[in-house]
Order: structure tokens, then sequence, then C-alpha cells
């Protein structure tokens, strides 16, 4: 496990290098310079349409198989999660030869394949070797926080790990009092495995404003997007601010990644607001961090 405290992580042989319009490449940990990887790595957007029929590249898997190969996915995703990272490559290898060339985000298990995706292109970012680390700080939220997974911070001469604790697919809607669906649970579950004591940032709400807080407003939940905005975060707080007390924890609020065109203006109103309202509660820590986060 690249974190385990008071020891240093042995080091990790191989690593992934993601090659646009080809895939994962498994290479020895220190040689990624020599795998070319020119042209754009972006993925295809959630919001975008689908190419035209004749341009796809449908796999040909029954729903047994894609099943079957979704669940070599989400392995890499957990394995990743909890820290494994050195068993991943070999697995990255076996996937490969049934996942490459095929448009995979137009099958039924393309969010699975959308994490493996991620994955595969933060294995290289990932510190060697890894150095003798201390207490880190745990990152709650949804995918976005496997961007910072196991990097390392420098907090007044320590090296601090950033620990991931995903919850997929979170809206801070789920939170509400009401709410049995069971990315709640998960949430919960997973916020079980925080010790006491200890330094959590969240990161939740992206979900929402791309499609939970704009549908509710075409059905005429809200009058309008700042109404749902508000009482979304309300709920989102007030679950934080009870975490803090339970577990006595040092909470701080990361505002919502602007990664959509398609989203970004309900990102900023999310943002703005979220700000007002961290601030204004003593036991939570807003970062105030959209500016960096927005090119223009």
């Amino acid at each position: 496990l690249p974190y385990l405290e008071g020891t240093s992580h042995t080091g990790i042989l191989d690593t992934v290098v993601w090659v646009p319009n080809h895939g994962s490449v498994v290479v020895a940990k220190g040689k990624e310079h020599e795998v070319s990887a020119g042209g754009s790595t972006a993925l295809p957007s959630p919001a975008a349409p689908a190419p035209d029929k004749a341009a796809q590249k449908i796999p040909p898997y029954n729903s047994d198989e894609l099943d079957l190969l979704a669940l070599h996915f989400t392995m890499v995703k957990i394995l990743y999660v909890i820290g494994a990272v050195a068993l991943i490559p070999p697995l990255v290898q076996i996937i490969e030869e049934a996942r490459r060339g095929w448009d995979m985000h137009l099958t039924t298990i393309r969010n699975e394949h959308a994490y493996y995706c991620c994955v595969a292109q933060l294995m290289g970012d990932i510190p060697h070797p890894y150095p003798v680390i201390g207490h880190g700080i745990y990152v709650a939220g949804d995918s976005h926080s496997l961007s910072t997974a196991w990097q390392i911070l420098n907090i007044h001469g320590n090296a601090t790990p950033l620990i991931p604790k995903l919850v997929t697919g979170l809206k801070c809607w789920h939170l509400r009092p009401e709410s049995v669906f069971f990315p709640k649970n998960n949430f919960y579950n997973v916020m079980a495995s925080i010790p006491r004591g200890a330094r959590v940032l969240y990161l939740f709400g992206e979900i929402d404003c791309r499609e939970g807080i704009i549908r509710a407003v075409e059905k005429g939940r809200y009058k309008d997007i700042e109404e749902g905005v508000s009482v979304t975060i309300e709920y989102y707080l007030s679950v934080l601010q009870t975490l803090h007390l339970k577990n006595n924890w040092n909470i701080f609020v990361q505002p919502v990644a602007p990664v959509l065109n398609e989203t970004r203006e309900v990102v900023k109103v999310f943002n703005r607001m979220l700000k007002r309202m961290v601030t204004a509660i003593s036991c939570l820590t807003y970062l105030d961090i959209m500016e960096g986060l927005l090119t223009a």
C-alpha cells in the first residue's frame, strides 16, 4: 500500500501510460518517457452526442461478456482507491486485449469504463519512490476525488498523503434525511472508515450540477437554479456539521470542479453560494480555489 503509517512504500516496479487514440501501455517505472503519447488525452464528454452509427465501433460482446469486462474495470478502480496500485499494471495488460479499439463509452458499461480510463491516466503521476509519511488528509468525493489520490503535500515539512474516500455517484441531494438511495448508505459506510480527529476534504456536488438541479428546475420543483442550489447545499452542509460534531473532524470543503462546458454556468452559481454558506459555519473551512480552476 502507498499509505502505511510510519513506513515507506516499497516502490512500484511497473506503471501504466495512457497513449491517446490507443489505450493503456504497461512499462517499467522510470521508462515512461520511452512511450509515445502525442495527441489529446481527452475522453468523450458525458454530454457529447454519439458519433454516426457508421463510425461507431461497438464491441462484439454479449451482455454477460460486457459484465465480466465491467468487473475487471471495477477491480482496477478498487485497487487504486485502496492504494494497492502495484497490482494494477498486470491487470491492465489483460484488460487492454479486450478493450482496446472499441467504443466502450457507447455500451452499458460506460461508467465502469470511464473509471478505468481515469485510473489509467493517473497511474503515472503517483510519486516514486513513495516517501515515509505520517497522518494523511482524507479526500471524500465522487469520481473527482481520484485525481488527487496518493499525491503528497508538504505541510510544515511533513509529507502528507491525500487518501481517497470515494463515494461513487453521490449527489448532495442524496444526503437529505428522507433519502433511501444506495449512494447515501455507501457514503456513511465510507465515512465510517475515517478515524476520529482526522482532516477531511469534501468535494461533492458536480453530479448535482450536471443533472440533478437542472432537471428539478425543469420539472418545476424549484423556481430557478439558485433555489435548487440553495436547498441542495443546505442538505450537504447539514450532514458535514453532524459528522464534525460526531467525529471531531477538521473539515474542508472544496468547490465543484468546472469540468464540463455544458454545466459550467450552473457550477459557478453552485460554488458562489457554497462559498457564502460554508463561510457562515465556523466548524467548516472553504477552500477558495475556484478562480484557479478557470482559464477565463
